[in-house]
């Protein structure tokens, strides 16, 4: 089994990395409230990062 433990910061780009590539079991996401939220348009999305994270395909 594949656990995921990743923290996220502004930029939902390292755990979509993680998530395509290592295709875990189960992951848990480190962060706060904000930067759920937040959208990183700087970064060319247009969606909040929880959308981002959410989805992503599933195994």
């Amino acid at each position: 089994m594949k656990v995921l433990v990743q923290g996220l910061g502004e930029v939902p780009a390292t755990i979509e990395l993680a998530l395509e590539k290592e295709r875990p079991d189960v992951t848990y996401v480190v962060c706060s409230e904000y930067q759920l939220k937040k959208v990183a348009s700087a970064a060319g999305y247009t969606e909040p990062n929880e959308s981002v994270i959410r989805g992503q395909p599933k195994n």
